[in-house]
This record gives C-alpha cells, structure tokens and sequence, in this order.
C-alpha cells in the first residue's frame, strides 16, 4: 500500500513538471495543511491557504491529507482551478494574503528554535546540520552551489536557478566566496 501510494505522489509530481528534489514530505503530519485538503479525494494539488503569500507553491492531498509540498517553477504560479502550474506575466498575491511584506527569521545558530540547517561562519560553501542533542555537523556544499540562509539549503548560482536567491544574500556569497562565472560556461 505503501509503495502505491509513493509512486502515485511521484506521478503526481511528475505530472504537475516537478522535480522529486522540490518536493517536501508530510505524510499528514501539518495540520494547517491538511486542512486545505478535500476529504475523499485521492489524489488532488490544492494552493497553500491565502495567509502564507505564496502563489507559487502548492500541497499535494490524498484523502483530506497533505502528504507533500512543493512550487511550481520559475515564471509559474499555481492555478487553482487547473490544479496545474501555469506560466505567468501577471504575478498577484492571493486574495486574503495578509501581510506579503513579512520577512522569515530564519535560524542563525543551531540553538535558535527550529534551527535544522544554519550558515556555517564565513563562508558560503558549507553548512552546518543541526541536531537534537547539540550534535552538529559541518556539511559542504555540491559544487557551483551555495547555502542560502533564507531558504536554508544549498541552492545552485548557475542559471536558471540562480533568479530565485535573493540578491543581497547572492552579493553577501559572492563576497566570502567569489565564483567565476567564466568558467562555469561551456
């Protein structure tokens, strides 16, 4: 049952053009999302509830329960009546979105709640994975990528992935650790 139900959630990823990376479990664990989803509906993409601002990201549903979350691509917003990702020219936030101008406070050390995966110090080519007991880990980067704190993960600076890190943490990179894009053109 297990195994069914795994590859139907692939299936739906792989239909709504995700990539399995994207996408984070919940298995019904978050209630606020499994609120925002149809009861005896197997497999359904409803849009994250209007209050968290986010028109790109979307939950997956089965059976009244948010088994995964994930965004649609660069350029796209989730289409509620399609159940799809749609390209957009016309970006609006949600009816409803509250304050759309509030800034996450992400973790900075390990000891600050929620802290899973923090900046490592002074450079941007690791991490350091935070775990309970106050064992932590320092953790490189894959190559041509970098630790984002906003979005705490290592995200690629290459094209065209680059267009989602925030510009100021991208300059605040660059400066610890300057990456030649001369050389990444093939």
């Amino acid at each position: 049952m297990f195994l069914k139900l795994l590859s139907r959630l692939i299936a739906v990823a792989i239909i709504a053009g995700l990539s399995i990376a994207q996408v984070e479990h919940y298995w019904g664990s978050n209630k606020e999302y499994n609120a925002a989803c149809p009861p005896g509906v197997l497999f359904v993409a409803v849009g994250f509830p209007a209050h968290l601002c986010n028109p790109r990201g979307f939950i997956m549903c089965s059976n009244g329960k948010a088994i995964a979350v994930s965004k649609c691509g660069i350029g796209e917003t989730f289409n509620n009546v399609t159940g799809w990702c749609d390209p957009t020219t016309d970006f609006s936030l949600p009816a409803g979105c509250v304050n759309a101008t509030a800034v996450k406070k992400y973790p900075v050390k390990c000891s600050d709640p929620g802290a899973t995966y923090v900046a490592a110090r002074n450079t941007c080519k690791k991490y350091v994975w935070c775990l309970q007991g106050g064992v932590n880990y320092t953790m490189d980067c894959p190559s041509m990528s970098l630790f984002i704190k906003e979005y705490e993960r290592c995200m690629y600076v290459v094209e065209p992935y680059l267009i989602e890190i925030p510009p100021q943490s991208f300059a605040e990179c660059q400066a610890l650790d300057p990456i030649d894009f001369n050389k990444t053109r093939t």
